[in-house]
């Protein structure tokens, strides 16, 4: 079951990225063409999102991501930046924390759709 993202964080990214992994596998052949198939039956899709945060926000992210996703164990849901659905997604990595001003830091996360 995928964790509630948090109600103190923005439901909205600033900047998102989305790019589907290639789902086939090509295996070359000694003559003719090469044979594909299907890796997996379902497209999975990465997506590279950023916030702009304050401070105590980004904290509770890494909260979030550390305690309540288990370093990025567990899935979690987020309003899809585009499609405007709540989806399942999974920390591919910590997110990286970087300082936007004495207010706010920039929050950069990497997620794989599920």
């Amino acid at each position: 079951m995928a964790i509630a993202w948090p109600v103190e964080l923005p439901d909205c990214a600033q900047t998102w990225e989305e790019q589907a992994v290639p789902v086939t596998v090509r295996t070359q052949m000694d003559t003719g063409q090469p044979k594909v198939r299907r890796r997996f039956t379902h497209t999975m899709r990465s997506m590279r999102v950023t916030f702009v945060l304050t401070h105590e926000q980004a904290m509770a992210l890494r909260d979030f991501f550390e305690i309540d996703l288990q370093g990025g164990v567990q899935e979690h849901t987020f309003r899809h930046p585009f499609r405007d659905v709540v989806e399942s997604f999974r920390f591919v990595e910590p997110p990286t924390i970087s300082n936007v001003d004495a207010l706010a830091c920039s929050v950069a996360c990497a997620w794989e759709q599920l």
